[in-house]
């Protein structure tokens, strides 16, 4: 019984060791690409180690426009600093989602001056963006943030997906962006468009135990960050042509972050109205993000006498 015992685990260590190799022969056929944050949804393929950043940025795909065809280039001239942008697109971006990869950019070392986390007040009503079996396909396998999932309780299928998916076409046919500028343009306001993405977006409508279970999610990576004390964290709420639905709770729970940590907000959701500026009804185009960049978000890294209007505390 006990031979029988040994050559079970041996069969499953050879395998266990099969898989690794295998595993990373599949990251290399990715990873000998160039990536960087602007031509791939992946955070993994661009995350560094041992770096130090002047600005980190989290948030939904809101934030993740302003990485995209080489928008994150050009903040970083506007604003001359130098920024990681790890927020989700692609219907990521969860709270949970955005904590992993917070988590798993200061285990490799990094560290950051200033975080800015672009909240929108649906990721407090959809229970769904942090379980979506397909949330890392576009990630390589790494044993480090594999460890941060299993730490953070993420749903077996997400972990199970994350894994399995760097065994498919999919995975080996993920190659740069050349993507270089967001020229399209939203013409008007579709009311059919934006009753569709509420559909998308609050599945659930205004689910109140969601929304006290994220709350509680969000302090806590607050607390997070809040511990790291040479980093200062600001939470910003993007612009918009849609009103979103909960804004007022979500306005309320960031004041109470306010008392409590003394951590500054900025609501800039009614800020650009001009149709100019987007190209759907939520997210920037690039002429947005520069206009953005230079009148809402430069004069915070200045001194208080050059901050923009707009609404904060």
């Amino acid at each position: 019984m006990l031979k029988l015992a040994r050559k079970i685990l041996l069969f499953l260590g050879l395998n266990l060791i099969l898989l690794v190799v295998i595993l990373g022969f599949m990251n290399r056929q990715v990873e000998k690409h160039d990536f960087n944050n602007w031509t791939t949804e992946s955070n993994l393929l661009h995350i560094p180690a041992d770096k130090n950043f002047d600005l980190l940025i989290l948030g939904t795909s809101h934030a993740r426009s302003m990485a995209r065809a080489r928008n994150h280039l050009r903040m970083e001239q506007i604003l001359d600093r130098d920024i990681i942008n790890l927020s989700q697109g692609l219907g990521g971006g969860g709270l949970l989602n955005q904590f992993a990869f917070l988590k798993y950019f200061y285990k490799q070392g990094n560290t950051a001056d200033t975080i800015i986390y672009f909240i929108d007040p649906f990721v407090f009503y959809n229970p769904y963006f942090d379980s979506k079996d397909e949330l890392y396909v576009y990630e390589p396998a790494r044993f480090g943030f594999f460890s941060v999932l299993l730490n953070l309780g993420f749903d077996p299928g997400v972990i199970y997906t994350y894994l399995y998916s760097k065994f498919t076409e999919r995975w080996l046919g993920h190659h740069p962006f050349s993507w270089k500028s967001e020229s399209s343009q939203i013409e008007n306001i579709n009311a059919v468009s934006v009753f569709k993405r509420y559909n998308v977006v609050y599945p659930n409508d205004l689910d109140e135990e969601v929304f006290r279970d994220k709350s509680a999610l969000f302090e806590r990576i607050t607390a997070y960050i809040d511990k790291k004390l040479e980093h200062k964290l600001v939470f910003i709420v993007p612009p918009s042509l849609i009103e979103w639905p909960g804004h007022d709770n979500m306005i309320s729970l960031l004041k109470e972050i306010k008392i409590q940590y003394g951590i500054p907000y900025y609501d800039f959701s009614n800020s650009m109205k001009e149709l100019k500026y987007y190209k759907d009804h939520d997210h920037l185009n690039t002429k947005g993000v520069e206009y953005f960049t230079r009148k809402y978000l430069k004069p915070l890294f200045e001194e208080p006498a050059k901050t923009p209007p707009h609404n904060h505390q």
